[in-house]
């Protein structure tokens, strides 16, 4: 009975689980509150809630990245023995919402600005518009940074 519970326990508060998550919300930048195009993100490998890890592959608006690894604070790729960096990333425990900045060389073309070509885009869920955008960005930001205070 006691080994049943250790391992409910391990499943639950220290395994990492299997995910296979969408999201649909919109592309934001801060030199253009305006650009918001939709995007769609999918996500499929495996979550540790308890250190805030996915690793797999994602999939934006069609484009895979396989061996991606976000880490709420950050998030990067493999591609060989490179790793290359993919910008912040913030996410509720569920990841459920998510806020993520990723340079434009990165993604899709219907993702980029071509007057701001150096700008990083953030692709946030769930969000809408533009504003909706920010504000959840700035949400899960403020969250993050709040909880490393408290460590």
């Amino acid at each position: 009975m006691l080994l049943a519970m250790y391992t409910w326990w391990y499943i639950e508060n220290v395994s990492p689980v299997k995910v296979t998550k969408t999201f649909d919300g919109a592309a934001w930048m801060e030199e253009d509150p305006t650009f918001a195009p939709p995007v769609h993100l999918s996500l499929d490998g495996y979550y540790d809630k308890r250190n805030a890890q996915f690793k797999g592959a994602v999939k934006i608006n069609g484009q895979v990245y396989d061996n991606c690894f976000l880490v709420n604070g950050s998030g990067h790729r493999y591609e060989g023995a490179n790793l290359i960096r993919l910008g912040a990333s913030y996410f509720d425990a569920e990841m459920v919402r998510i806020a993520w900045s990723i340079p434009q060389s990165e993604l899709p073309p219907e993702l980029t600005h071509p007057k701001f070509p150096d700008a990083e885009i953030w692709l946030i869920s769930p969000a809408s518009s533009g504003e909706e955008a920010s504000n959840l960005r700035q949400e899960l930001v403020d969250c993050y940074f709040a909880k490393l205070k408290l460590k």
